[in-house]
């Protein structure tokens, strides 16, 4: 288990490691020898002249330590303190006081007459300028420090988060440095995982600075790492798999319920059964034969009619699973339909899409289901669900996601590029596979029938939530590879699932290293 924390997880877990013994001197000089061995273990250090950018806080203090073991090794290290040395306390005053004795070349920042003429003595670049307890946009005068950082195209380094980064929301506070690498330590930071913050990153590397993992049982939130499939039986057979029911699709959306079905089948699934007016379905039996289908009664506008509540319950209830939502449109009468059914059926549901819409101060209906739900929103929808802006909900993703599905007892998908899912228990998973290649129309309604694949395929309903999203983030990764992430189409990811799950099936060794953070 890969375990994200917070600002004041990250303080709990110290203190009480400090409380038994291990002092804030040692965890400080772990700290320094983590980045060193990065350094080491990645460039020529001897052949090359390395600055270092301290702080007034503990982040500073890891500079220093990484000062003295470079200097020890006769490395041609500097260190400029960024805002004086008045504020170190304790073990970065001990590491100052080392420097100082140890004879380490070092100043202060308005010494320095140009710093962008500066940096061109150096090679590489520590940042160890602010750590992850930043709250607050910086001062013009960091602000222009790290624009000439970006621009010198130096390779910089930094410990623990790029500077400017807020560690508990990944949000750029004015500015931020963008590091080529990044040494994180103890335990990974939501700042580190959650955009844009994760885009200032660069490579990640994790020290646990000799932290049990004991300290962190507290920690509910967690890298969504893949898990590994059953083999699939030779003599099974469509019944050997769960069965899933689909219902959506209307007059002028006939994607969704396509994409539903069709991605479920690429994924795993071994039997779609698909409701839609008949007009929907009629078109879809042309293209996508292998579905069977259930042609319902329409509204005046050519959407699924509640005179069909008795029909969609009766197939629902003999079924695995339910998919609702997809196309279903925002006409009235669909949306109340989707609102009955939720109440209604006792198996497990996932609402995606139209369907996310109906819900719309009707929330309540989800506190009195008894079988697992998925909600699978993006911001916008999630928006709706909770009546909470767009920015709002990026500020705060992860706080929101956790406690509108323990609010609800709902499992949570909230799309983006990290997607969050967020268990009635507390728990999170952020995910990390995937890129802008799936940022295309369909991509979501593949998502839910990815999802439904990995129920069908034997996980648990709250296992199948994770591993849809982390195989459909897998697919759009290979799809860079194969074809870019330009002019990608709901149809590529459609094609490349089936491969998808053969590639992740024989390489997964492979695949679960790929996506765990490196550590040094």
């Amino acid at each position: 288990m890969l375990k994200i924390v917070s600002n004041a997880e990250m303080r709990s877990i110290e203190d009480k490691v400090i409380n038994i013994g291990l002092e804030q001197n040692i965890l400080m000089e772990n700290a320094g020898i983590a980045v060193y061995n990065l350094l080491k273990s990645n460039y020529e250090i001897l052949k090359k002249n390395i600055l270092i950018l301290a702080g007034p806080g503990n982040n500073g203090g890891d500079g220093l330590v990484l000062a003295r073991k470079l200097f020890a090794d006769n490395v041609n290290v500097q260190v400029i303190f960024m805002e004086g040395t008045d504020s170190y306390r304790d073990a970065a005053r001990k590491n100052l006081d080392l420097l100082i004795k140890f004879g380490i070349s070092q100043k202060n920042y308005f010494e320095v007459v140009d710093f962008e003429e500066y940096l061109k003595e150096f090679d590489l670049i520590v940042d160890g300028i602010f750590g992850t307890g930043l709250n607050k946009e910086i001062n013009e005068k960091m602000s222009e420090v790290i624009n000439i950082l970006n621009k010198s195209k130096k390779e910089i380094i930094s410990i623990d988060i790029p500077s400017g980064i807020n560690g508990d929301t990944g949000e750029v506070m004015g500015n931020a440095v963008k590091a080529s690498k990044t040494v994180v330590l103890g335990r990974c930071k939501i700042g580190n995982i959650l955009y844009p913050g994760a885009s200032y990153c660069g490579d990640i590397f994790l020290n646990n600075l000799t932290i049990p993992p004991k300290f962190a049982d507290e920690v509910k939130t967690l890298v969504n790492l893949p898990l590994r499939y059953r083999d699939r039986e030779e003599d099974s057979h469509k019944g050997t798999f769960k069965k899933v029911f689909f219902v959506g699709g209307g007059k002028s959306y006939f994607g969704a319920p396509y994409l539903n079905s069709v991605s479920f089948l690429k994924s795993g699934g071994s039997y779609a059964n698909l409701a839609c007016p008949e007009n929907v379905a009629s078109s879809l039996a042309l293209k996508a034969n292998e579905i069977v289908f259930y042609p319902l009664k329409e509204t005046r506008e050519g959407n699924i009619s509640i005179e069909n509540l008795k029909i969609i319950i009766d197939i629902g209830e003999s079924k695995d699973l339910m998919v609702v939502g997809g196309g279903f449109s925002m006409e009235e009468e669909p949306q109340r339909l989707v609102n009955i059914i939720a109440s209604k059926i006792s198996v497990p549901l996932i609402i995606d899409a139209d369907g996310l819409n109906a819900l719309k101060d009707k929330t309540e209906i989800l506190t009195q289901r008894l079988a697992p739900t998925i909600l699978t929103p993006h911001l916008g929808e999630m928006s709706r669900l909770c009546g909470k802006s767009v920015e709002e909900i990026k500020r705060n993703s992860l706080r929101i996601a956790r406690d509108f599905s323990a609010k609800y007892g709902v499992i949570l998908v909230l799309k983006s590029a990290r997607t969050i899912i967020a268990y009635p228990n507390g728990k999170v998973f952020i995910n990390i596979s995937g890129n802008s290649a799936l940022s295309v129309a369909g991509s979501g309604d593949i998502l839910a029938g990815v999802i439904a694949a990995q129920f069908s395929l034997g996980l648990s309903i709250e296992e199948a939530a994770r591993m849809g999203v982390f195989i459909h983030g897998l697919c759009g990764d290979l799809l860079r590879e194969n074809i870019g992430q330009d002019g990608v189409m709901a149809e590529d990811i459609l094609q490349l699932l089936p491969k998808t799950l053969k590639y992740y099936r024989e390489n997964f060794d492979e695949v679960f290293k790929k996506y765990s953070l490196k550590m040094i």
